[in-house]
């Protein structure tokens, strides 16, 4: 007699473990007669098993669920799970049909253990980790070619061109034209200039008229008497000093 069991070798758990955690086992009966079957347990306070025990058919199967009861804190990083599960099968006994399938294990534990066929099924218990990670994957398009045989063949994949990114600059930030003036800001710059132009040819004159009458001075007078003779036609050196600042801040702020 020979039956499939899978998984055959371990049965896999998944954290988190202080939550139910089910997994399947599958007894397959490839035999052209009936087998029973019945599940036993290292720990069986931690873990419930429906069917625990029952009868298969020919050439089909059942499906145990294993349900692991949740802990009340997650286990040691470097726990490892020491349990086992037991699968026992054996071929049906016609002449106990008419007992349950307890009494029947009881019989053959007892008196045909010869007949049973044992497999043993470690757990496992494994451990999630969850990672976020991004993932750049490139833009690519598959074009398609046709040769000279008017067969399609799939072309090699072609980078798509580079794409133009536009970075909006915040609210307030961005550089502006300046705008084009009024009629009335135009009038009001062209007086203003017109102003500055006057002022500034009443200051040359006034700076000419001091030069020549400087020169008179400076020709008819002494060394001695040249600050004097300038004082008395009303111009001071702070004066002649002030008109020219001023003729030249004039100059450099309209032309």
């Amino acid at each position: 007699m020979s039956v499939v069991i899978e998984p055959s070798e371990e049965l896999l758990f998944h954290s988190p473990f202080t939550r139910l955690s089910k997994e399947s086992l599958f007894v397959k009966n490839p035999n052209d007669h009936p087998i029973i079957f019945k599940v036993k347990t290292t720990a069986p306070k931690q873990y419930c098993v429906k069917p625990n025990a029952g009868r298969i058919e020919p050439n089909s199967s059942i499906e145990v669920q294993i349900i692991l009861q949740p802990f009340k804190e997650e286990p040691a990083e470097d726990y490892k799970c020491k349990d086992k599960f037991l699968v026992q099968t054996a071929a049906f006994n016609n002449s106990l049909e008419q007992q349950d399938i307890s009494s029947m294990w009881s019989f053959i534990e007892k008196s045909d253990r010869q007949s049973m066929h044992q497999h043993k099924i470690r757990c496992v218990f494994n451990r999630l980790i969850e990672k976020e990670a991004s993932v750049v994957v490139p833009e690519i398009t598959v074009s398609k070619e046709i040769d000279t045989n008017n067969d399609i063949l799939p072309a090699l994949p072609k980078a798509l061109p580079p794409k133009t990114i536009t970075v909006s600059m915040p609210a307030g930030k961005a550089p502006t034209e300046p705008l084009p003036p009024t009629p009335v800001e135009e009038k009001r710059e062209k007086k203003e200039l017109k102003e500055a132009l006057e002022k500034i040819k009443s200051l040359e004159r006034e700076l000419e008229q001091l030069q020549i009458n400087q020169k008179t001075v400076l020709t008819s007078a002494t060394d001695n008497v040249t600050v004097q003779s300038i004082e008395e036609e009303g111009y001071s050196p702070q004066a002649l000093m002030s008109i020219s600042f001023l003729v030249f801040i004039f100059t450099y702020l309209f032309f």
